[in-house]
């Protein structure tokens, strides 16, 4: 995904617009479907600010949110599959720079060189702000995806991670169906991206939570940090083998321990037991996956996607990036979690599910 490579470029090390804070992406996670994507291809994130010198947005919220659709390399993507939004988290904005304007079907937009002061800046339409690229000649233009001031409690927010909300009672059946799926659809999204690694676990997933302590279950975000040099570690941890050597492929066996965290509401490694945790690491994990796979009291689908991924599917294939392995995936894993998610929901249509919310 360009984007990733868009924000290191905007969020160098040290930031190059003087911002104290550190600079991090909230990328809202989303399930594709064929009839989902027809309409818009869509990612979200979030930008929040810490201090009340850095905001000058009215009402006094301490995030923004933006939208993002690709370009193509020359002009404007017309594609209506082509939107996409995003989520920043913490950090500043600069402004936008009177160089190279792209002529769009709606007005000309510039390209943005300090990204802080854009976001930060008080904006009363819904125009394109500017564009964004990469080193590639990459280009996303980016406005504000809402102008409609949040409820009072909606103004502060933090972000937590999915280890903080495993047992809390609010988080229901429903909401641990959807977040499944999702995840589900993410990794099939972005496996080959540095959004997301093959080792992947519960503390990159969050939620935001507004200063009355609601949690908002229904929009799981990845959280990635950029302008440091952590922002490096999701790449190299991506460069590990795609293979295990019990022959499950790791970013589907990491989905298969957080759907386990789910259906216990308990970390994994909280379910170990004493002799597990005398093991290796990589032979620990599998062996408690496959124990609580099979002690576990939950919907046979959910079951049959947990064995699957702690097991692994068809051996012959050792990649996402391989089609035959992605249809497999599809039907073997995404299907039955869109089938549970339809039941709880009680609709026809997984679509349906996921929609005003």
């Amino acid at each position: 995904m360009e984007l990733y490579e868009i924000f290191q470029a905007q969020f160098p090390t040290p930031p190059t617009c003087n911002c104290v804070l550190e600079h991090v992406v909230n990328m809202k996670l989303e399930f594709r479907s064929a009839q989902i994507t027809a309409r818009g291809l869509y990612f979200h994130a979030i930008f929040t600010f810490n201090q009340v010198g850095q905001r000058a947005l009215s009402p006094s919220c301490n995030w923004r949110e933006i939208e993002m659709e690709p370009l193509a390399a020359r002009q404007l993507c017309q594609e209506p599959h082509s939107l996409s939004q995003l989520v920043l988290v913490s950090g500043q904005v600069g402004y936008l720079a009177g160089s190279s304007g792209i002529q769009s079907t709606e007005q000309v937009v510039q390209e943005i060189s300090n990204l802080c002061s854009v976001i930060q800046s008080p904006v009363d339409s819904k125009d394109w702000l500017g564009y964004l690229a990469n080193n590639h000649g990459c280009r996303h233009r980016l406005r504000i995806f809402s102008l409609n001031p949040p409820p009072k409690a909606s103004q502060t927010i933090q972000t937590i991670c999915l280890t903080e909300v495993l047992g809390h009672p609010e988080f229901r059946q429903e909401h641990r169906c959807r977040l499944g799926l999702k995840l589900a659809s993410s990794v099939m999204q972005l496996h080959e991206t540095q959004w997301l690694t093959n080792h992947w676990n519960k503390s990159d997933i969050s939620f935001t939570r507004d200063s009355t302590g609601r949690i908002d279950f229904n929009n799981p975000l990845i959280r990635r940090t950029f302008g440091s040099k952590t922002n490096t570690e999701p790449f190299l941890a991506s460069r590990v083998p795609q293979i295990r050597a019990d022959g499950s492929i790791p970013c589907l066996f990491s989905l298969g321990i957080v759907l386990l965290e789910l259906s216990y509401r308990q970390t994994f490694e909280s379910l170990k037991d004493p002799k597990e945790n005398l093991l290796p690491p990589e032979y620990a994990d599998l062996v408690t996956g496959r124990r609580l796979v099979n002690s576990i009291d939950c919907s046979p689908n959910f079951k049959k996607v947990m064995k699957r991924c702690i097991s692994g599917l068809d051996p012959a294939f050792d990649s996402l990036a391989e089609d035959s392995l992605r249809d497999e995936v599809e039907e073997k894993i995404v299907q039955p979690l869109e089938e549970d998610l339809k039941f709880y929901c009680d609709k026809d249509f997984v679509e349906d599910c996921l929609e005003g919310l």
